[in-house]
């Protein structure tokens, strides 16, 4: 019944009008709720005080990764990779299986791109795809050990998923930066698998990455200014294929014998990479924060001593704090930003290597002054020859291991091997990955090569600067054991 003195027809007319208002608010409201979720433009953003600037990383506000947790099952599986379900992993596992390797090697199980286009990608799809474990399945060591991942990435996702199920711990932090030219489908998996986890950060920042090692540094970089308000021992440096060879609680073991040594490559030449007739005077760089620190006690400027190293590379937390605190590497960054290939392979080894600019984890250049090279644990890549790639697939000259090299990755002493590709062979990296769940899960060894550790360069040098015994002395360039890739 209409109120009285009012218009019955324009009183109902009035109430139509504002409950299509209603509706249309609602509506809007909820489609710009969900561009925000899923849109690689508009971004809910973290905000985060750290080292007095603020950085940004994709982060929803869902509730979501909570809801029907109980659903969850709380208990460790093993899913394996679509279409690997059938391989009999135990075939491949010895040197002497190798006839049965390369028959399989001529219907070899690929995982494709298109595969990634139909994953569910709600938070309880991708927690009943892979297993992340909670706090009863980690270690005292984990909890009191953690570690930190900077990763470069641009496609593959769901091996990105897996290789993230299989290195997780909720003591970790997971950081991701995206490489711009990556496919908006990919950037909207990562983004909503990043809203899954407390402890996993997708960079709101892309950069644009190339095979030449363009931005390579800057975009580890972005991920470290993030990571450094965070909690956590030592930091990974990768890429997108770098697959884990060690556990978590491997990693941890491995890294308490490090004590506060960075891992990093030197190896002699490759100075033609370096423009030399520019001036790479510390002074002109502006290396050291504290302006008096560039020159030596004659009054003269040091000058940055070059050398080579792969640039995946493993940092103490001692060497980063030291480098947010001490030094201003923008200039370094920007000189070093030409079309050379390679050129990011001459970033993290001159600055860890240089004796003038002294990080405590870091070790000097002599051995290359030898003509020795200085090898390092982070990453395993296999180069160009068939005679040792024994799958015969080579990418940009490196070895994809396949089932035939299945058997060599229980050997390997470093920590990722580049490259295990699900793409190329998803049957050797579902075998491989279900070695290390084992190995986390099922009570099999966790065991490491401790003589192995203690014997290496940076674990040797950083003991000696401990105790103030250091020299350049040529044995300190060499591993005490040598592992010999040709015998595998």
């Amino acid at each position: 019944m209409c109120p009285r003195q009012i218009n019955c027809y324009y009183f109902l007319k009035k109430i139509f009008f504002i409950l299509i208002f209603i509706i249309i608010i609602y509506n809007l409201f909820t489609t710009i709720n969900n561009l925000l979720q899923y849109s690689n433009i508009e971004y809910d953003k973290i905000i985060e005080k750290n080292s007095n600037e603020i950085y940004n990383v994709i982060k929803s506000e869902s509730k979501e990764s909570y809801e029907n947790e109980y659903l969850l099952s709380n208990e460790p599986f093993f899913t394996p990779i679509p279409g690997t379900e059938d391989i009999e992993c135990s075939l491949y596992g010895k040197k002497k299986n190798g006839i049965v390797a390369r028959k399989y090697g001529f219907q070899r199980k690929k995982f494709k791109d298109k595969q990634d286009e139909t994953l569910k990608m709600s938070c309880n799809a991708i927690k009943r795809r892979h297993f992340f474990p909670t706090k009863q399945h980690l270690t005292k060591e984990e909890e009191t050990f953690p570690l930190a991942y900077s990763v470069i990435v641009f496609k593959n996702y769901y091996q990105l998923e897996l290789q993230l199920s299989l290195s997780y711990s909720i003591y970790n932090h997971y950081c991701f930066i995206i490489d711009s030219k990556a496919k908006k489908l990919f950037n909207k998996q990562l983004i909503k698998l990043g809203s899954c986890f407390e402890n996993v950060y997708i960079m709101k920042k892309v950069l644009p990455f190339d095979s030449n090692g363009r931005n390579y540094a800057n975009g580890h970089l972005e991920c470290l200014q993030y990571l450094i308000s965070k909690k956590w021992n030592y930091v990974f440096l990768l890429q997108n294929h770098d697959f884990p060879l060690k556990t978590n609680l491997q990693l941890i073991k491995i890294l308490k014998i490090y004590n506060g040594a960075s891992d990093f490559q030197m190896v002699p030449g490759y100075l033609e990479r370096i423009d030399t007739f520019n001036d790479w005077s510390f002074t002109n760089l502006n290396i050291f924060k504290n302006y008096s620190k560039n020159y030596n006690e004659y009054g003269y400027p040091f000058w940055l001593n070059f050398v080579k190293g792969f640039s995946e590379v493993t940092l103490s937390r001692i060497d980063v704090d030291y480098m947010f605190h001490e030094l201003n590497l923008t200039t370094l960054l920007h000189e070093l930003d030409y079309p050379k290939h390679g050129i990011d392979e001459m970033f993290w080894s001159t600055i860890l290597s240089d004796e003038n600019i002294n990080f405590p984890g870091g070790m000097p250049n002599y051995c290359t002054n030898y003509g020795k090279r200085v090898e390092y644990i982070t990453r395993k890549s296999v180069w160009r020859t068939k005679r040792v790639c024994k799958s015969g697939l080579i990418r940009h000259g490196i070895c994809i291991h396949g089932m035939e090299d299945f058997y060599k990755l229980n050997y390997y002493p470093h920590l990722f091997i580049n490259k295990l590709m699900t793409e190329y062979d998803a049957g050797a990296v579902k075998c491989w990955s279900e070695i290390l769940w084992n190995k986390r899960y099922a009570n099999e060894s966790n065991d490491i090569l401790e003589e192995y550790y203690k014997g290496t360069p940076h674990v040797k040098w950083r003991k000696c600067k401990l105790s103030n015994t250091c020299s350049n002395d040529e044995s300190l360039c060499d591993n005490d054991i040598i592992l010999d890739d040709w015998r595998l």
